[in-house]
């Protein structure tokens, strides 16, 4: 048998060395630009945020609290920092050799979307935000919480009957 034909002798054999650069195969790279285009919704997303912020800057602060621009810069603060946090976990994924995944490939370990789940879902929350104004937002929150529930397979009366009476 040739010495290219051997198999390790065991898996550690396999490994390559610590710090060592694995090359990658032609196919799992992807292209400079795809590479690139990757980034573009964070991006668009920082860019709206950061025009948000200068939206608030109009509005006036109050010298005895936060004042009326506080929530709108917190929320737009969050989403800056979730942007910045997904830039930073794609250039490290991108720098360990991975390629950027297109949203119409199909992941093995991922199950399919059921479409009359979604469905489902969707008209639990619709009926929420219908049930809120009619019920009030205890009763329509302990309703979606248990109904989202039993969607998504938890079927024990025991668990989800507590846990939509300590969501609402």
């Amino acid at each position: 048998m040739a010495a290219a034909e051997q198999q390790p002798s065991t898996p550690n054999d396999a490994l390559p060395e610590r710090g060592a650069r694995m090359e990658i195969p032609a196919d799992r790279r992807g292209s400079r630009v795809a590479r690139l285009a990757s980034f573009l919704p964070e991006i668009a997303v920082l860019a709206i945020a950061a025009y948000a912020f200068a939206q608030t800057l109009a509005m006036r602060d109050e010298d005895a609290g936060p004042g009326p621009a506080f929530f709108p810069r917190l929320l737009i603060g969050l989403l800056a920092c979730a942007a910045v946090l997904r830039l930073v976990q794609k250039g490290i994924r991108l720098r360990r050799g991975s390629r950027p995944r297109m949203a119409s490939e199909q992941v093995d370990d991922e199950p399919p979307v059921i479409p009359r789940k979604l469905a489902i879902v969707i008209a639990l929350a619709v009926g929420y935000v219908l049930a809120t104004t009619y019920l009030g937002w205890p009763i329509a929150t302990f309703c979606l919480v248990v109904g989202f529930l039993y969607v998504a397979g938890r079927r024990k009366l025991w668990l989800t009957i507590p846990l939509g009476a300590l969501t609402s």
